[in-house]
């Protein structure tokens, strides 16, 4: 018991420290003071463990002080630094991290050239310091915070780097070996090699987007990075080797251990192969030592291992994760799928037990990361994990024989395919508004007092308390978000979501999309976390990439009813092969006419433009968008897409005499009409614009125009802008 309670007081401190409830200094002479206080209050036979308590939770809090970063550098840099962590390639950005020689900070390093840097490299750099963007939407990740407990001091963007010197590192010659076995792999089609690496080395930067979100949705995507699984696998492998070669039992294990540690480190020590590796270990420990093997107990040794070493990883969904579901794995999973045996074969036994214990204690987890439920994942799991098993078998020997080699590539497909199909099963992927940590927080207290208190004392069958539990974890999936106005932040273009008062959704617009960038995943983390798997209407104002470029993401991972597109349709491919797509998957299409309404819930919406179809402005297409005013609730609006002056002054005389809220046309473009403006009046006036964009947006004269006629809110600036119609 001593163990879990300094287990739990460790974590506390750490808590305590990163949320910053009080100073970190004021912490310190707290704990002291408790430490203190209760040497001198408490009974003689309780002193120790008191003082031991508070001295952990005195060690998280400094622990995790010594592993984080006070906050960025900015300006210019040069210096010299050695590698601690080598390149991982996404989007064609080369990343690593880098120590100064001379300050001992830690830099991330993102470098344009696709140069190869291996721990223990000495570089000799030039570049400059960027400071990281904080999140701009509701809900979204927060990447500083994110790198300061990772004791990141700055972001370097690279200009030069000389490489002048190798130092001895621990890690390089797994790096090299993790390159040359991903040059390897290489030999296979990219899609094939993306999984592949992903299986076997944890590399998951080249899995497209489209089939990592199609095995989130299936509840399958610990399977696309090396975890528990995968370790065992090799274990398991090993082991039958030994076995085979008829060596001893304590060679076997030692020869296992040995094998997993390579492999461990080959993966870059993640949470969950170290999570497994430390189980083994215990477990091999457990056999020369003649003790017993206790499951739960050595599962939360091995944490408390790991956050000893890492203690800003008790953040991390992949730890988490990791560890979550290996404790619902033994404290549920197991005892069920016993059960389940007496009416059920063993796999089919042994499957569902292990998925339903792993999700029960997950889930929280999962739905405030990802905001998804995966209702197909036992499915899912039954069918994909073993395709898997065997893409893992024949792959490996596929780069020696061509025949497994063609048989990797044929599984691979089928499996992409039959996890896609999958994914596009009603109400196979549930979307889950983001919990508040209070709810998480009481869920788990709940479940782990209803489980020692009921089940541990035979009060309750484990298959009565599994279901209690589900239906519990069911109320998570009630909360949407309703009654309000999001304008999204997605770089330079627009994109709003309305939320009805009775929950439903309607997207005007959905951002760029280009090779290095989608704003469409950022719409579509936005609507998750907000409880939104369905878009009512899809509103695209016009054929120009920054609105309409987020659209094939959204149709392809979320249920998109009916899009509203404006008359005019332009020439440009993209858009009209969108449209073709629109229409294979059998989505009603309307065309914007002057003076309808929109009308869903409390959105009342009239369409004001286009008047006419424009030809010869000086953009067609910003003219011919639609543009809609009205009410939503008890808020006044005007969406004016990217009209110009043209389109403005066959508008002016329809405006209101007042908006709780205007989107300016054109991203604050110069391109306005001066008495369509002099006319707008408005409370809020939202200019949905990129940072540092190319256009110079918003213009200098737009802004001397809107002077004084309201808040404007720039999402550059200050991110989204959300309004409570109530």
């Amino acid at each position: 018991m001593e163990i879990y309670l300094a287990f739990l007081f460790y974590i506390a401190g750490i808590i305590i420290a990163d949320w910053g409830f009080i100073p970190f200094r004021l912490f310190l002479y707290l704990a002291l003071l408790f430490m203190l206080l209760g040497y001198m209050v408490l009974p003689r036979e309780r002193k120790s463990l008191a003082v031991l308590l508070i001295a952990f939770m005195l060690l998280g809090g400094v622990n995790l002080n010594l592993h984080g970063s006070p906050g960025f550098r900015e300006g210019e840099y040069r210096g010299i630094c050695r590698v601690v962590e080598g390149s991982t390639v996404k989007n064609d950005k080369n990343s690593f991290k880098v120590v100064d020689l001379k300050t001992k900070e830690t830099y991330l390093v993102r470098e344009k050239e696709r140069v190869l840097r291996l721990p223990g490299d000495i570089l000799k750099i030039t570049g400059s310091f960027l400071k990281p963007i904080p999140p701009q939407n509701p809900g979204e990740f927060n990447y500083p915070n994110y790198l300061r407990r990772q004791g990141i001091y700055g972001v370097l963007y690279v200009q030069t780097a000389e490489k002048i010197g190798v130092n001895f590192s621990f890690l390089r010659p797994f790096a090299a070996v993790k390159n040359f076995l991903k040059e390897r792999l290489n030999t296979y089609s990219p899609e094939t090699a993306a999984l592949l690496k992903g299986l076997y080395l944890g590399d998951d930067e080249e899995i497209s987007p489209e089939v990592y979100d199609s095995f989130a949705k299936t509840g399958v995507v610990h399977i696309l990075s090396v975890s528990g699984l995968h370790l065992g696998l090799v274990a398991g492998a090993i082991y039958f080797l030994g076995k085979g070669l008829r060596l001893s039992r304590q060679k076997q294990n030692l020869f296992t251990i040995i094998f997993c540690f390579f492999y461990t480190a080959l993966t870059g020590f993640n949470p969950a192969t170290v999570r497994a590796f430390l189980m083994l270990v215990f477990l091999v420990g457990a056999f020369f030592l003649g003790r017993d093997y206790q499951p739960v107990y050595h599962l939360f040794l091995s944490a408390f291992f790991y956050l000893l070493i890492k203690p800003q990883e008790l953040f991390s969904a992949g730890f988490l994760l990791s560890y979550l579901a290996t404790l619902g794995i033994f404290l549920i999973g197991l005892p069920l799928a016993e059960k389940l045996k007496l009416h059920l074969p063993s796999y089919l036994a042994d499957t569902i037990g292990v998925t339903v214990g792993a999700q029960i204690l997950t889930e929280p987890i999962v739905f405030y990361h990802y905001s998804l439920f995966a209702s197909a994942s036992i499915i899912a799991n039954l069918v994909v994990v073993p395709l898997t098993g065997l893409i893992m078998a024949s792959g490996i020997f596929g780069l020696f024989l061509s025949p497994l080699k063609h048989l990797t590539e044929l599984l691979t497909v089928f499996t992409l395919n039959i996890n896609s199909q999958m994914a596009l099963i009603p109400g196979a992927t549930i979307a889950v508004k983001k919990p508040p940590f209070i709810l998480i927080f009481l869920f788990y207290s709940g479940l782990f007092s209803g489980y020692f208190w009921f089940v541990k004392k035979e009060k309750m069958d484990i298959g009565k308390y599994t279901v209690i539990t589900f239906l519990i974890l069911g109320l998570f999936l009630i909360p949407k978000e309703h009654g309000k106005t999001v304008f999204l932040a997605v770089g330079q273009g627009d994109a709003a979501v309305i939320h009805t008062l009775r929950g439903r959704t309607i997207v005007v617009d959905t951002g760029p999309k280009n090779e290095s960038y989608d704003a469409g995943r950022k719409v579509l983390a936005y609507l998750r976390q907000s409880g939104t798997g369905v878009i009512d209407l899809l509103v695209l104002t016009h054929p120009h990439n920054d609105h309409y470029g987020g659209a094939e993401t959204l149709i392809q991972s979320a249920t998109v009813k009916a899009v509203l597109i404006s008359p005019y349709l332009g020439e440009d491919q993209e858009y009209l092969e969108l449209l073709n797509s629109l229409r294979l998957r059998k989505i009603k299409i309307y065309y914007a006419k002057t003076s309808a309404v929109i009308s869903l819930d409390d959105v009342f919406l009239r369409i004001l433009g286009p008047e006419r179809i424009y030809s010869g402005t000086r953009s067609d297409p910003n003219n011919n968008s639609i543009v809609m005013a009205g009410k939503i609730g008890r808020k006044t609006y005007f969406f004016g897409a990217d009209i110009e002056r043209e389109a403005e002054e066959d508008l002016e005389n329809q405006l209101w005499a007042y908006y709780d809220v205007v989107k300016i046309p054109h991203h604050g473009s110069n391109f306005f009409a001066e008495s369509f403006m002099e006319k707008l009046k408005f409370g809020y006036g939202v200019i949905s614009v990129g940072q540092n964009n190319i256009y110079g947006f918003p213009g200098d004269k737009l802004l001397a125009a809107l002077k004084g006629k309201g808040k404007l809110w720039r999402t550059d600036l200050e991110g989204a802008l959300v309004v409570e119609n109530y």
